[in-house]
């Protein structure tokens, strides 16, 4: 039998898939880009001007997600849950952000966000209640 506590290692995992026109305001939340789809053509616009014209479909990983944001973006319980992440690395405060949270982005955008198993257990019930599930 284990014994889990809030310092364990292990964790859950959420993602959120959104449609690449809809996900510009989010990703300039969270990672300070914003991504232009017009067409076929998708690209990654950076605030200092440089642009990343994505090609032939390839996959963009973001990672380091605005910390000063998380909150109310995902709200206060998901934002505790990541903070209990072992993947919420406090080292990188001067740059405030998180690898706790990532983005893939190719035809479609995912959120990626890492949750403390014990908040993530309790988020998934919510979310998904025992009488719903098909095990």
């Amino acid at each position: 039998m284990a014994i889990l506590n809030e310092n364990s290692r292990i964790q859950c995992f959420l993602t959120l898939g959104i449609s690449p026109e809809k996900a510009s305001h989010l990703l300039d939340q969270l990672f300070g880009v914003r991504l232009d789809v017009n067409g076929d053509a998708t690209s990654i616009l950076y605030k200092n001007g440089v642009e990343v014209l994505l090609h032939r479909q390839p996959l963009i990983i973001l990672q380091g997600g605005c910390t000063d944001t998380i909150p109310s973006i995902f709200g206060p319980e998901i934002a505790e849950g990541i903070k209990e992440s072992p993947q919420f690395i406090e080292g990188k405060q001067e740059r405030k952000t998180s690898s706790a949270v990532s983005a893939t982005i190719s035809t479609k955008v995912d959120i990626h966000v890492s949750l403390g198993l014990i908040r993530g257990t309790i988020l998934a019930e919510k979310l998904f209640p025992r009488k719903y599930r098909t095990n």
